[in-house]
């Protein structure tokens, strides 16, 4: 289980951004069941599929082959 301390040390995946950003945005991200299918990388059981499928219907995200979601990124 992962710790809810703030770190800020600490690198941050895309798909974890992602979700930062909606939230930030106050998007309403309960009862999310999209079927989009925007990124073929993205398995069905990942716990951010349908924050992604969100982002895509709602045009804060282009749909792409690949979202590499684990990747990290830079703050």
């Amino acid at each position: 289980m992962k710790s809810k301390t703030f770190k800020p040390l600490s690198t941050i995946t895309r798909a974890e951004a992602v979700k930062i950003l909606l939230t930030a945005r106050n998007e309403d991200l309960k009862d999310l069941n999209y079927t989009v299918y925007a990124f073929e990388d993205v398995p069905e059981s990942h716990w951010a599929k349908n924050i992604l499928e969100y982002a895509v219907r709602h045009k804060f995200l282009t749909p792409v082959k690949n979202f590499h979601l684990n990747n990290e990124i830079t703050r």
